[in-house]
C-alpha cells in the first residue's frame, strides 16, 4: 500500500481512522519528512530562517501529527490498578533546603549527650565530661578534646573544648617574637592563671573564680589582639602557653580562649575552650548551655613505689 504524501491528506486520514495509537504509515512519513528538512544555523542578530512552502507545510503537519497523538495517549483511561500520572510539578528543594530538613552529621560526629575527655599522657589525670545538647551538630572527638569544625568541609578552625596534653604548665617570654619559656613557672591555679592573662599581644578578662563537681579554681578569657601573621611560619608562630606535651599555637587573630585552672585533690588540672573570631550566636549559646553542664572526676592514685 501506498501512503498518502500531501499533509493535508495526511491529517484527514489520521483523523478518519479513529484509533489511539498512530499507524506505522504516519509515524514513517513524519520521520521521513524531519530528516529530509534541511535545518539552518543562525549565528549573529535572530532572523526567521527563509523556507519553502513545503518545507513549511513539513514541519506544521509532523508537529500537529505529534502533539494530537500525545493528547490521545495522555487522555487514555490508566490501566485498571496502575495510577494515572499527576499533571503537578512539584519543585525540588534548594540544597540549603534540604541541609536543613535533614541535617547530615560527619560519619565520626557525636550524638547528643554527655562526653569524657581524659588526658592519657599524664597518668593520673582527672576526666573532664561535658554533655552535648539535644540538636547540638557537628561535634566530633580527638583524644582529650571535642571539635566543631567550620567551614563547607569542616575542616575551618572553630570551637575546641579540650584537655591539653600533660597539662598547661606557664608561658613564655613574648609569645610572638621570644619563645623562651619565662622562669620560674607558676606553682598555684592562681598564679598560672594570672599569668596566662597577662601577655604580650593578648587582652584578657579578670580571673573568675569557678567551681565545678565541688572542686574549686578559675578561668580566664583571654582574647589575641597581635597580628599572627607578623610571627613568622608555624615554627615561629603565636604560642599562647608552655606544656609538656606541646605548645599552643594559635590559629587566628582574635581568637578567644578561656583557660581553666582546677585544683582537684591537691593536683592542678588544666584544660582549654576555643572561640574563633567568626562564631555565630547560635553556636555561643550551644556553647555556653554545654559549659553549664561540665563536671570533674579525679583520676586513679599514683601506684606507690
Amino acid at each position: 500500500m501506498t501512503a498518502p504524501r500531501d499533509p493535508d491528506r495526511l491529517i484527514e486520514a489520521f483523523f478518519e481512522e479513529g484509533t489511539d495509537m498512530l499507524p506505522d504509515w504516519a509515524y514513517d512519513e513524519v520521520r521521513h519528512d524531519i530528516h529530509r528538512t534541511r535545518q539552518r544555523v543562525v549565528i549573529g542578530p535572530w532572523r526567521e530562517p527563509i523556507m519553502s512552502n513545503f518545507a513549511r507545510y513539513g514541519v506544521i503537519a509532523a508537529a500537529l501529527v505529534v502533539l494530537v497523538g500525545a493528547g490521545v495517549v495522555l487522555l487514555r483511561p490508566a490501566p485498571s490498578g496502575i495510577a494515572a500520572p499527576s499533571a503537578t510539578v512539584t519543585a525540588s528543594p534548594s540544597p540549603s533546603e534540604a541541609a536543613a530538613a535533614s541535617p547530615t552529621l560527619r560519619p565520626n560526629a557525636l550524638p547528643p549527650g554527655p562526653v569524657n575527655l581524659r588526658d592519657e599522657q599524664s597518668g593520673g589525670s582527672a576526666t573532664l565530661t561535658v554533655a552535648i545538647p539535644e540538636g547540638g551538630t557537628g561535634w566530633t572527638k580527638d583524644g582529650a578534646a571535642i571539635w566543631k569544625n567550620y567551614g563547607p568541609t569542616g575542616s575551618d578552625d572553630g570551637l575546641v573544648i579540650n584537655i591539653w596534653p600533660g597539662g598547661i604548665t606557664g608561658t613564655f617570654v613574648d609569645p610572638c617574637t621570644d619563645h623562651t619559656v619565662k622562669q620560674p613557672n607558676p606553682q598555684g591555679v592562681e598564679d598560672l592563671v594570672a599569668a596566662l592573662g597577662n601577655q604580650p599581644g593578648v587582652s584578657s578578662g579578670p580571673a573568675t573564680d569557678v567551681t565545678i563537681s565541688g572542686y574549686e579554681g578559675q578561668y580566664v578569657e583571654t582574647t589575641i589582639t597581635a597580628d599572627i601573621t607578623k610571627c613568622g611560619n608555624r615554627e615561629d608562630g603565636f604560642w599562647l602557653w608552655a606544656s609538656p606535651g606541646d605548645r599552643r599555637y594559635v590559629q587566628n587573630t582574635g581568637e578567644i580562649n578561656r583557660i581553666y585552672a582546677m585544683d582537684v585533690d591537691g593536683t592542678r588540672f588544666t584544660f582549654n575552650v576555643t572561640l574563633p573570631p567568626y562564631i555565630t550566636d547560635e553556636d555561643n549559646a550551644e556553647l555556653m548551655a554545654m559549659l553549664e553542664t561540665l563536671e570533674i572526676e579525679p583520676g586513679a592514685p599514683s601506684p606507690s613505689p
